[in-house]
């Protein structure tokens, strides 16, 4: 029966979603999963370049960045499947690893901030150890902080001295094993 009340009605739906969320976020999550899962089988399955065939760890990379209409992550939130597929055929699938040394390898000529900024990561990482906690994994591009402060730090040019003495309260990952230690589903 439909409420008459505009204002009750809409009462009821917020509180029948907290109710719901954690159930309804789940669902949510494990659908988007679902759907991942089916183009990342229609591209291999797998990380082209290394053979990761983690779904929380692939993505979809656009080769030719001219031919990108939307990015399917995008799509796969918005549920617009045939959209998608025309989407994930233009690209091909790698890890969150092999992504980050892509699009590393396409900085031609870094300005001054990227190259502090990347100086500084570098110290840091030596710091830290040089490779993931988890696999070994030493390759500076695919290495990310478990303290997303750290980057921000970097970022405001925050002084390297700062920088070391907040990196010592965290560990290094691969972005490979991050993504699987700190996914919810």
């Amino acid at each position: 029966m439909p409420y008459t009340n505009k204002e009750q009605q809409r009462k009821f739906q917020q509180e029948w979603f907290q109710k719901n969320k954690e159930r309804l976020t789940k669902k949510q999550q494990s659908d988007r999963i679902e759907t991942k899962q089916k183009y990342a089988t229609m591209l291999g399955n797998e990380c082209e370049i290394c053979g990761e065939n983690d779904i929380k760890c692939l993505i979809f990379h656009h080769d030719n960045p001219k031919e990108k209409e939307d990015a399917v992550s995008f799509l796969i939130r918005t549920s617009c499947y045939d959209k998608m597929k025309k989407e994930a055929k233009k690209c091909m699938l790698v890890c969150s690893n092999c992504h980050r040394i892509i699009h590393q390898s396409l900085i031609k000529t870094p300005n001054i901030d990227n190259k502090r900024r990347r100086k500084y990561k570098f110290e840091l990482i030596k710091l830290l150890g040089s490779k993931c906690c988890i696999c070994g994994e030493c390759n500076f591009g695919s290495l990310v902080f478990d303290n997303p402060k750290i980057s921000k730090l970097i970022k405001i040019n925050a002084p390297l001295e700062k920088l070391k003495i907040e990196a010592k309260s965290c560990k290094l990952f691969c972005s490979n094993c991050r993504i699987k230690t700190h996914s919810k589903t």
